[in-house]
């Protein structure tokens, strides 16, 4: 969804558009609720939550990087979306379904509340 195929694309595909049209198909086939998602219980106290959502996994160097600056910082840290994939509902904004967008920012917001994590309170209004 960033686009840079479309920059590449040797015919001028619009592959964004493509994909957004199945995402929103897929999506309507999905059962309602958020079921689907993977379940993250978060059982230890962390002082940094890290989400790195899709486009960071794009480029793996991304998060790779910020395990390591964790690490040698010694922050007790989650990284959130390390192994499964956690939506940040940017995809169902776009394929524009807000409600169900509204339900996974709040699904994520709990998870994140409930790690217990202490800057919680400064990062609350963006994930409203």
């Amino acid at each position: 969804m960033c686009g840079r195929c479309n920059d590449v694309c040797p015919v001028g595909i619009d592959l964004t558009q493509q994909r957004l049209l199945q995402r929103k198909k897929q999506s309507l086939e999905q059962p309602e609720g958020l079921s689907y998602l993977p379940d993250h219980k978060i059982t230890a106290k962390v002082d940094i939550v890290y989400f790195a959502g899709c486009m960071s996994h794009l480029s793996p160097s991304i998060t790779k990087s910020m395990v390591k600056i964790f690490n040698a910082a010694n922050i007790n840290h989650l990284f959130l979306d390390e192994k499964e994939s956690v939506c940040c509902g940017r995809p169902l904004k776009l394929s524009g379904q807000f409600e169900a967008a509204k339900r996974l920012v709040e699904s994520n917001r709990q998870q994140i509340i409930g790690s217990g994590c202490k800057n919680t309170r400064n990062l609350l209004p963006y994930l409203l």
